[in-house]
C-alpha cells in the first residue's frame, strides 16, 4: 500500500551519527569569530592604551622640561641706566630662549601608586576583553547548534510533507474508486496536519537562515565554508554537573568577577595616590635662559638689569606641595568611598552569580532529563507506527489511526530533536555564566 511505502521510506533511512569532529568544528568557528570580530580589535586597542600608561609611569625618571622662545623687534637703545636713551627711528631684532627642566627624586609613594593604578587598568581592560570573548563564544555556540537542529528538522518536516502528499493521493484514489474505506473526515484531518507542517517548515527555514547568516557574519566565512550541519545533535553524555564545582569555576573564570576584582585594585591604587598627595615632591630642577638684542647696548655692570643682552643658568633641589587641605581631604574621601562601593558591588555580583549558576544548572538538568524522556517517547512512537502499519495492512485498523500514529511519530521525533537543542543551549548558557567554553563542561 502507499502508506506502507511512505512508512518504509521514513523508517529505512540510515541513522546518522554526529561526526567525531563536532567539537573541533565548534572550536574552529569560535576561534575564527574571535580572530575577526571588531570587538576583539577594540578590546586590544583598549589594552594598548592602558599599557602605555604603565610605560609612562615607569619612565617617571626621564627629565621633563619646558622650552619657551620669543622673537620680536624693538627700537635701538644706547647708554646705561644713568645716561641713555631710545632711538625710535632705528629698529632691530630681539630674541630670547629659556629652558626649565627637572627630574623627581622622591615623591613619597606617588609614582608607585601610579604604577599600580596603570597596571590595574591593564587588568581591567583584559577582563573586559574576556567578557567580549565570552559573549561571542556563546553566540557562536548558539548559532552552531541551532543550525544543526534546523537542518535536520527541516528534512524531517520535508518527509512529513511528502507523507501528506502521498496520503492525499491515496484518498483521491479511494474517492475515485468510491471505496468504502474513503472517509471525508480523513481529508479534513490531512488539511489540519498540512497547516501544522507548513508552520513548522516556516519556523525551521527561519531558524536555518538566521543561524547560518549569524555564523557567516560572526566568522567572516561564506556559507559554503561552514562545517557540515547535516548530522544529529550530540546526545547527552555522562557529564556530571555539580553545583559546588560550578560555583568555584564561575568565581575563578567569570570575566565580570575578574573585572570587578581588578577594578577594586585600581580604586585602591587611586586612593593611595590621593593620600600620598598630602606629602611634598622633592625634585632636582635646572634653568637656562639667553637673550640677545643687537641694537641694544649691553650693560657691563653685573648689578645692572639687562633683559636684552644676558644669559643665566642654574639649578638646585626644589620642594613643592600644594596647600589645599580641604580639596585633598575630599579627594581622599571620594577615593575611599569608591573602593567601598566596588567591594559592595563585588559582593552583590557574587550573590547574583551564585543564583544564576543555580538557575542555569537546574535548567540544564531539566533539559537533559527531557532529552532522555523524549528519546523514549520517540522510540515508542516509532513502535506505534510499525504496529499500526501492520494492523492497517491486515485490515484491522482504519486509515485515520495510521495517520495519527505517523503524526505522533513526527511530532515526537521533532520534540526529541528540540530537546537535544535545548540541552545544548542550556549548557551553553551555563558555560557563559561560568565564563568557560561549553566543551569544558562536556569533557
Amino acid at each position: 500500500m502507499l502508506s506502507t511505502l511512505a512508512l518504509l521510506l521514513m523508517l529505512a533511512a540510515p541513522a546518522q551519527q554526529a561526526p567525531a569532529s563536532d567539537k573541533d568544528d565548534l572550536q574552529g568557528l569560535v576561534a575564527r569569530a574571535l580572530a575577526v570580530n571588531p570587538l576583539m580589535k577594540a578590546a586590544d586597542a583598549s589594552i594598548d592604551e592602558f599599557e602605555t600608561r604603565v610605560t609612562e609611569a615607569k619612565l617617571w625618571w626621564v627629565p621633563q622640561g619646558k622650552l619657551t622662545g620669543l622673537l620680536t623687534g624693538m627700537p635701538a637703545k644706547y647708554g646705561d641706566a644713568v645716561n641713555g636713551g631710545t632711538v625710535m627711528g632705528e629698529w632691530g631684532p630681539f630674541y630670547r630662549l629659556e629652558v626649565v627642566g627637572g627630574i623627581p627624586l622622591f615623591t613619597f609613594g606617588k609614582i608607585s601608586a601610579l604604577k599600580e593604578l596603570a597596571a590595574a587598568g591593564v587588568d581591567v581592560a583584559r577582563a573586559q576583553k574576556t567578557m567580549a570573548e565570552n559573549e561571542i563564544r556563546y553566540l557562536v555556540t548558539q548559532a552552531y547548534y541551532t543550525r544543526i537542529f534546523a537542518t535536520g528538522a527541516g528534512k524531517l518536516v520535508g518527509d512529513g510533507q511528502e507523507y501528506l502528499e502521498r496520503g492525499r493521493k491515496y484518498l483521491d484514489k479511494l474517492e475515485e474508486e468510491d471505496s468504502d474505506d474513503y472517509d471525508q473526515i480523513d481529508r479534513l484531518r490531512l488539511k489540519v496536519y498540512d497547516s501544522d507542517i507548513v508552520a513548522l517548515e516556516l519556523e525551521m527555514s527561519k531558524n536555518l537562515e538566521l543561524s547560518t547568516q549569524g555564523l557567516c557574519e560572526a566568522t567572516g566565512l561564506a556559507v559554503e565554508a561552514l562545517p557540515d550541519a547535516d548530522h544529529p545533535l550530540p546526545k547527552p553524555g555522562d557529564e556530571t554537573l555539580a553545583l559546588e564545582p560550578l560555583l568555584r569555576l564561575a568565581a575563578e573564570h567569570r570575566p565580570e568577577m575578574q573585572a570587578i576584582g581588578h577594578g577594586i585594585a585600581a580604586a585602591q591604587a587611586a586612593a593611595t595616590y590621593e593620600t600620598r598627595k598630602w606629602y611634598p615632591d622633592l625634585a632636582l630642577m635646572g634653568t637656562y635662559s639667553f637673550a640677545q638684542a643687537p641694537d641694544v647696548a649691553p650693560q657691563s655692570s653685573p648689578f645692572a638689569y639687562d633683559p636684552y643682552n644676558s644669559w643665566f643658568g642654574g639649578g638646585g633641589l626644589t620642594l613643592s606641595m600644594p596647600l589645599e587641605p580641604v580639596a585633598r581631604a575630599m579627594a581622599v574621601d571620594r577615593a575611599n568611598a569608591k573602593v567601598r562601593q566596588l567591594r559592595a558591588q563585588r559582593q552583590g555580583l557574587y550573590m547574583k552569580t551564585s543564583l544564576e549558576v543555580r538557575q542555569r544548572l537546574l535548567e540544564a538538568q531539566n533539559a537533559k532529563r527531557m532529552a532522555e524522556v523524549s528519546a523514549i517517547a520517540a522510540k515508542a512512537a516509532r513502535g506505534w507506527v510499525i504496529a499500526k502499519t501492520d494492523m492497517y495492512e491486515n485490515g484491522l485498523t482504519p486509515f485515520k489511526e495510521l495517520t495519527e500514529a505517523l503524526t505522533q511519530y513526527y511530532q515526537r521525533e521533532l520534540q526529541h530533536r528540540k530537546a537535544l537543542l535545548d540541552y545544548r543551549l542550556t549548557l551553553a548558557a551555563l558555560a557563559r555564566t561560568c565564563g568557560v567554553p561549553i566543551w569544558k563542561l562536556t569533557e
